[in-house]
């Protein structure tokens, strides 16, 4: 299921693939690398005209968990 916060803020459709809510491709991942790619992500959520809505809260949260998800991983 598409959803409009996700796809409003993030252009992908839900929080299901923490690589493509991380905007990350295939292939090994460095911590350094998911790092990274999750301040971008946050950034691009905060600069958004909508970023500070309140439910650009569970967008950054769900960053944060597949960020955690793919180092723990």
């Amino acid at each position: 299921m598409t959803d409009p916060i996700f796809r409003r803020l993030l252009g992908v459709p839900d929080a299901s693939d923490p690589r493509r809510l991380l905007g990350l491709t295939d292939g090994a991942l460095t911590r350094v690398q998911i790092e990274i790619a999750l301040r971008e992500r946050l950034d691009q959520v905060y600069r958004h005209p909508d970023g500070r809505a309140p439910a650009a809260d569970q967008v950054r949260q769900a960053l944060r968990d597949a960020a955690r998800t793919l180092i723990s991983s």
